[in-house]
This record gives structure tokens, sequence and C-alpha cells, in this order.
């Protein structure tokens, strides 16, 4: 099962400072989170978790009691099965509100974001509305194709020179959050 196999290889890093659940899938959706985010916090492992949001808002309050120490909510400007990028922002909203009422800070928010040719040129905007969402941190990552034309979206990114917003947002989440 699941949970003991996490547990025989935190078992196996002693030292082990941060875990980070998600991958392919949504973590939310297994029927042992909470023992996996219990028996985490029981080894004082910082956890960050990586959601896609749609069931994160009813689970908020048991997280954060749990100890979730972040949130990253994996995000697109686009349509590529994630939240959309209001819906993100306005569950930050609504996630920003429920820790100034019970006056914590945790769980920290991040935006979880594949860059691709179709989503690049968005950069500098959603820079501009993460000054007031609550959200302090971008992961930026690439994708391993699945298809011709996820391929040609992502090796279209590193044949082109970069552009002045692109090196603008790029160097913006780098001094800002």
């Amino acid at each position: 099962d699941a949970l003991q196999a996490v547990r025989r290889e935190i078992a196996r890093l002693p030292h082990l400072k941060e875990v980070v659940l998600g991958g392919l899938g949504e973590p939310l959706m297994h029927p042992q989170i909470s023992e996996m985010i219990a028996f985490l916090k029981q080894r004082q492992i910082w956890l960050t978790l990586t959601t896609n949001g749609g069931v994160l808002e009813p689970l908020l309050d048991d997280l954060r009691a749990a100890g979730a120490d972040k949130i990253a909510i994996s995000f697109e400007t686009g349509d590529i099965g994630h939240s959309n990028e209001h819906c993100v922002f306005e569950l930050a909203k609504i996630i920003q509100q429920k820790k100034e009422q019970r006056g914590v800070e945790k769980p920290l928010l991040a935006l979880f974001m594949v860059a691709t040719t179709d989503n690049i040129g968005n950069l500098r905007r959603v820079a501009e509305r993460l000054r007031h969402s609550g959200i302090r941190e971008v992961i930026l990552s690439n994708l391993l194709p699945a298809n011709d034309a996820q391929k040609e979206s992502l090796s279209s990114i590193r044949a082109r020179k970069p552009k002045k917003s692109r090196r603008f947002a790029t160097n913006y989440f780098k001094t800002f959050y």
C-alpha cells in the first residue's frame, strides 16, 4: 500500500527536510492522503502539496490543521486540463482570507506552471496579478512531450531568442517573489 511505501522510503532518509506530494494525478484524491500528511509532519518534514485545485477548497481547514506547509496549484493560462487563471486567483483569494481570519501564515501558496510557447507571453500579465494574490512563489517547469504538438510547442521555446517581455517576466519573478 502507498502509505507503507512512503513510510519505508522516508525511514531510509533520516535527514530528509522536505517532501513534495504531487506528480501526475491529483494527490488530494488519494484515499490515504491524510495519513501520509500526518506521518510526514510527525517527522517534522516540510510538506508541499501540488494540486490542480479542483478539490482543494473544502479540504483547506483539514490541510492547515494537518500541517501542510505549502500548496502549489497547477496553473495554466490556456486550456490543458488544469484550473484556469480566473479560478486559481479566486481560490488564492479564498485561501488568503481564511488565513487572515485565523491569523496564520500557512499554508504558503505557489503556482506551478508549465512553460510552453502558448503561455510564455502571458508571464508579464500573470506577474502583475500575483502582486495582490498572496501567492509568493512561481515554479516554472517544462513538460515531457506526450505528442508531436507538445514536442513542437516545447522545442520552439528553446530555439527562439528571448523576447523582452519574457526577460522582464523572468527577472520580475526572481526579484519580486
